[in-house]
């Protein structure tokens, strides 16, 4: 078998795998390890199923070949079919909207003075929610219609997946529907945060009411949506992956998530109607703007790829005749244990 695997862009996350072993973090299903119509040993994760990504080929080698984009990936933007595409555009004009609110506030000579008044300031966040909430519907749907235990299910070719459109699921078992599901709330906790700040003459406790709390309660989602993303690309509890590109998409989103708590909770509303700490306020907001307008750009360079790419494999020492177990993270039971990592559940379904 050639060390590189016979991949494209235009091949895509399978229909049906034979001898699935489906593969868990705790009683979250995060990927899957069968073969191929090819009969090639693949491993196909619920995050690379959702964005219509081709499996990885697991070859037996002695090293680590890392996953790679070339050049050309990073210059391809145009990808209007794809719904992780639209879903991108949505989160980035979000994501700029919500930076452009905090710029002006930090910054009184940035723009003319009629965006420095407070109603259109207000006006430009609640805009952005509205392409934060639009973004976070799309992302639901693609979690929905993209369902890695239908995979698992589909173990024969008569057996293929699901093909119809799905508008509502309950998948409490999938990390990436937790995510998407969690953020979703966040986004119409938003929305009603930046609305209620268009109206004028409010008390104290009326704005801590309207505005504060559900701004607190939706950064607080991003921030959980985070964390449920991280296990999913991670496939462990904790994890540091700084060759895998997805990893760093989850973690500049992270670091979003946690400047707009930090925001929130300067945000806060005291006795004589302003904030408690304007400059954490602010900024907050505006870095974590910035750090969604970028993972949110990776997400388009993310559904480009090209050929060689592979899973993480060793050969077994005690028997290369044995078909590898692939553990969590992609590694074999003798690399967790050289790295010090516990076993994680593995069941079949």
């Amino acid at each position: 078998m050639p060390k590189t695997s016979l991949r494209s862009t235009k091949t895509r996350s399978p229909d049906h795998l034979e001898n699935v072993t489906p593969q868990f973090l705790g009683p979250f299903l995060t990927r899957i390890l069968g073969t191929d119509a090819d009969d090639n040993l693949c491993v196909v994760t619920s995050r690379r199923h959702r964005k219509k990504l081709q499996p990885l080929r697991v070859h037996d080698l002695e090293e680590f070949v890392n996953e790679r984009l070339p050049l050309k990936v990073w210059l391809r933007f145009w990808e209007p079919r794809s719904i992780s595409w639209w879903l991108a555009i949505l989160f980035m004009i979000g994501s700029a909207l919500f930076t452009l609110g905090a710029a002006l506030a930090i910054f009184p000579s940035f723009m003319s003075p009629w965006w420095h008044q407070p109603i259109v300031n207000n006006s430009v966040f609640f805009v952005g929610s509205i392409f934060f909430t639009t973004a976070g519907v799309i992302q639901y749907l693609e979690v929905i219609n993209s369902e890695i235990t239908d995979l698992a299910n589909a173990r024969t070719p008569d057996a293929r997946i699901r093909r119809g459109i799905r508008w509502f699921a309950w998948r409490p078992r999938n990390l990436g529907y937790m995510a998407s599901l969690i953020q979703l709330m966040g986004t119409i906790l938003f929305n009603f945060n930046t609305g209620d700040a268009l109206i004028a003459n409010l008390t104290a406790r009326e704005e801590n009411l309207l505005i504060w709390t559900p701004n607190m309660i939706g950064s607080l989602c991003f921030l959980i949506s985070t964390w449920c993303s991280y296990l999913e690309v991670g496939h462990r509890y904790l994890c540091f992956k700084p060759k895998d590109f997805t990893f760093w998409i989850v973690m500049i989103n992270g670091f979003g998530s946690i400047a707009f708590q930090i925001s929130a909770v300067a945000s806060y509303y005291v006795q004589d109607g302003t904030v408690a700490w304007t400059t954490g306020s602010n900024w907050g907001t505006f870095l974590g703007g910035l750090g969604f307008l970028l993972a949110s750009y990776l997400l388009i360079p993310e559904l480009f790829e090209e050929e060689g790419e592979i899973a993480r494999m060793k050969r077994r020492a005690a028997s290369r005749s044995e078909e590898p177990t692939l553990k969590s993270g992609g590694e074999t039971e003798e690399d967790e244990k050289a790295h010090g990592v516990g076993d994680h559940r593995q069941e079949d379904r």
